[in-house]
């Protein structure tokens, strides 16, 4: 980076701290928070669950304002109150969240440098926002110049599915990060181990995050020309991804894979079997909240198809569209997103920020590829 790139990264982080502090946590939205604390009390040594639930509510209210406290625990929302009269409800909902250590062990990693418990849940995730706009400009930069990737950093990471992971007691920030370098250095052809290393990270932030890895090694796979080459670069990184996953799921609490379904999600989760209304999520309620979203999901995809049909040359056949990096990569996003929407069906930005972050580092990456043929 030259001095004068160095001088707008500078700029960009003091521009973006200031945007940033506008946005607040909003205490309806940053329920997440609650179950985090616990677990990262967990991480500490409190092992006793009813004493670690009691020590969660009582720093919570210690650490937020009065009017948070009564929208997340002294509530006339059914679930929340449930969750904070009884010890028993709030520890069966916790599998769900312990199966993300990753990003509890940064959350515990800022409460032992002496964050509040509260606020260690979302501080990684302030970090990370900044590491994200770092890595956009840092590529940007490389593939133009300093003064675009100023611009379109600062407007990128100022669009409302980027500003809010930043707090959020979530694991999205990181997640974005993450999926951020796995895309980089499968554009860029770096070795197909720290792709590896880097979706390792990725499942234990989200375990969904599984699909899209896999994707990429699928894609990467197509790309070589011998079927035992091909074989290599897509079995072994795949059967050493599904081994993390399901080696997390066992250690961290075992909810099941059903919980990956909206309609398991909601029954089991949502709806614990200590709760005096335990109830099962229909199937009805399922399609219904598809068909709900389904505009917001067809918007997504035209959003990630367009800017690519954009770079194709006039007249190109198929097995060529196959060979380019950017286009197998698209493909690879949108798979994910439509698995992820038909398993989820919920179109909340920060759920599909990663691959939002990936269309975007894809489509620089084309531009550049595109003017650099233009140019020979």
């Amino acid at each position: 980076m030259t001095k004068k790139s160095i001088f707008a990264a500078l700029l960009l982080t003091v521009l973006l701290y200031f945007m940033q502090g506008i946005v607040r946590p909003n205490p309806d939205y940053n329920w997440d928070a609650i179950s985090y604390m616990n677990l990262v009390l967990k991480y500490d040594g409190m092992e006793n669950d009813s004493v670690r639930h009691a020590e969660t509510y009582r720093l919570l209210k210690e650490q937020v304002p009065q009017e948070h406290w009564k929208k997340l625990a002294e509530t006339d929302h059914w679930y929340r109150l449930q969750n904070y009269q009884s010890s028993k409800v709030g520890t069966e909902t916790l599998p769900f969240y312990s199966i993300k250590p990753l990003y509890i062990l940064n959350c515990w990693v800022f409460y032992k440098l002496g964050f509040n418990l509260f606020d260690s849940t979302w501080i990684p995730n302030f970090f990370a926002y900044f590491f994200i706009a770092l890595a956009f400009f840092v590529y940007i930069d490389s593939k133009k110049n300093y003064l675009i990737a100023f611009f379109a950093t600062l407007f990128i990471m100022l669009t409302p599915f980027f500003l809010e992971l930043s707090i959020l007691s979530t694991p999205d920030a990181l997640g974005t990060l993450i999926f951020m370098v796995i895309t980089i250095l499968y554009l860029e052809k770096r070795s197909i181990w720290l792709i590896l290393a880097a979706s390792v990270a990725a499942i234990l932030i989200r375990p969904d995050h599984l699909v899209i890895c896999g994707l990429i090694f699928l894609v990467k796979a197509l790309e070589e020309e011998e079927v035992k080459a091909k074989l290599k670069t897509l079995l072994i990184p795949s059967v050493a991804l599904l081994l993390v996953h399901f080696l997390n799921y066992k250690l961290n609490g075992n909810p099941g894979w059903k919980v990956l379904f909206m309609h398991s999600f909601q029954g089991n989760i949502h709806y614990p079997i200590s709760g005096i209304e335990n109830r099962v999520w229909e199937w009805s309620e399922y399609w219904k909240t598809m068909k709900s979203h389904i505009h917001s999901i067809s918007f997504l995809m035209w959003i990630l198809l367009i800017p690519t049909l954009l770079l194709l040359p006039k007249k190109i056949r198929l097995k060529d569209l196959f060979q380019r990096r950017d286009f197998l990569l698209l493909l690879a996003i949108v798979v994910a997103t439509l698995i992820k929407f038909v398993l989820f069906p919920y179109t909340i930005d920060r759920y599909f920020a990663p691959f939002y972050a990936g269309a975007i580092l894809m489509l620089i990456y084309g531009v550049a590829e595109k003017q650099k043929q233009n140019s020979n």
